[in-house]
């Protein structure tokens, strides 16, 4: 009997379900709004909100746990560092570096599900998850996308020193992680 178990199972075991809520929690993040089945929708609203409230804390603990709950893959963005060093950005810098600060008055909330008409075949039934942000952010982070399409190839950002922690830690972090695959293959 399953009495106050609060997991959501998803029809599918423990390994599975945790990479398929991993996966699902990294092309959200890339691309703010996702659509996927109701239930898939309603458990990663829970992990969602929780790497929001994580981001904003933004120390190195919480880095490192986010860092767990995502997979780190490139967004195709281009950042330039303090000494004017190319960086591509990465599904982590872009969460603690562009939306944490877009989230830091809200208290919670973070994410939205909105039901959609169902799957055509199956009929399950369908919404989209979404970052929440406020109107005006959406617009002018539209028109900052149609600036750079029209722009040259790639669109350099400026940084700040609590965004050379968060990108000294995060390079550090990586560096450890080649290090310690380079040795699992040895």
């Amino acid at each position: 009997m399953r009495h106050r178990c609060k997991v959501d199972h998803l029809g599918k075991p423990a390994d599975q379900r945790e990479a398929l809520i991993r996966s699902m929690l990294t092309s959200l993040f890339t691309h703010d709004e996702i659509k996927t089945t109701h239930v898939r929708a309603k458990a990663l609203k829970k992990r969602a909100d929780r790497i929001v409230t994580l981001a904003k804390r933004g120390d190195l603990h919480a880095i490192r746990q986010v860092r767990k709950l995502i997979y780190n893959s490139p967004t195709g963005e281009i950042w330039v560092n303090h000494k004017n060093q190319e960086i591509s950005e990465t599904v982590l810098r872009r969460i603690f570096k562009t939306l944490a600060p877009r989230f830091k008055d809200r208290k919670g909330g973070y994410t939205r599900v909105i039901q959609m008409p169902p799957r055509r075949g199956d009929a399950a039934p369908m919404a989209l998850i979404q970052l929440t942000f406020e109107l005006e952010e959406k617009i002018q982070n539209k028109q900052k996308h149609a600036i750079t399409a029209h722009s040259e190839k790639h669109h350099a950002h400026t940084t700040s020193d609590s965004e050379l922690v968060i990108n000294e830690t995060i390079d550090v972090l990586q560096q450890q992680d080649t290090h310690s695959m380079e040795q699992e293959t040895e």
